[in-house]
């Protein structure tokens, strides 16, 4: 996946602090949940794009996934969300 650089690299716990989530929900959502990433160097660092995780984070599943606080994996939090309305 191609960086695009109209918001600069970020790091796990840069996104972190900026979804207000844990260091460990934002891999969750890297692996599970679509959220825009790469891996660099030979350990395989997780990178992020400002501006792709705002946009990601304005979709509305994820929106509505942020709301309730799921720290699920995969699309459980979905069928859960479901189950509230």
């Amino acid at each position: 996946m191609a960086m695009a650089t109209n918001g600069g690299a970020m790091g796990v716990r840069d996104v972190a602090a900026m979804l207000g989530r844990s260091v460990q929900s934002v891999r969750l959502y890297a692996r599970y949940n679509g959220l825009p990433h790469r891996r660099e160097g030979s350990l395989g660092v997780l990178r992020f794009d400002r501006g792709e995780v705002e946009e990601w984070s304005r979709r509305p599943e994820v929106a509505a996934m942020m709301a309730i606080g799921e720290r699920v994996r995969g699309r459980e939090w979905a069928s859960r969300l479901q189950a509230t309305t």
